[in-house]
C-alpha cells in the first residue's frame, strides 16, 4: 500500500500560459494489471476547502468500499471534476 499527500503543493496557482487549472488530477501509465492496487494521493481541491483523496483499490475491495456507509457520509464517490469546479465560479 502506498499513501501520498500532494497537499499545499500549490498546484492550483500554476499558470502554463493559458490560465490556471480549473481542476488538476493524476495520470497513470500503463494497463489495469500494472498499476498499483491499494494505495490512496491526497490533493487539495481547487478552493482550498477540502482534500480529494484519489484511491486504487484491488478489483475484490471496490464494491465493499462504495456500499460503506461510514464512507458515505463523508465522500463523493467518482465525481465529475465539472461539478466540483462549478459550484464557486
Amino acid at each position: 500500500m502506498g499513501i501520498s499527500s500532494w497537499c499545499r503543493f500549490g498546484w492550483y496557482d500554476i499558470d502554463f500560459g493559458w490560465g490556471k487549472p480549473v481542476w488538476i488530477s493524476l495520470a497513470v501509465c500503463g494497463d489495469s494489471e500494472t498499476v498499483a492496487a491499494d494505495g490512496a494521493t491526497f490533493m487539495d481541491t481547487r478552493f482550498n476547502d477540502g482534500i480529494e483523496a484519489w484511491m486504487t483499490l484491488a478489483q475484490d475491495y471496490v464494491a465493499s468500499f462504495e456500499e460503506n456507509e461510514d464512507i458515505k457520509n463523508y465522500v463523493l464517490i467518482d465525481p465529475s471534476p465539472l461539478q466540483i469546479t462549478c459550484k464557486r465560479i
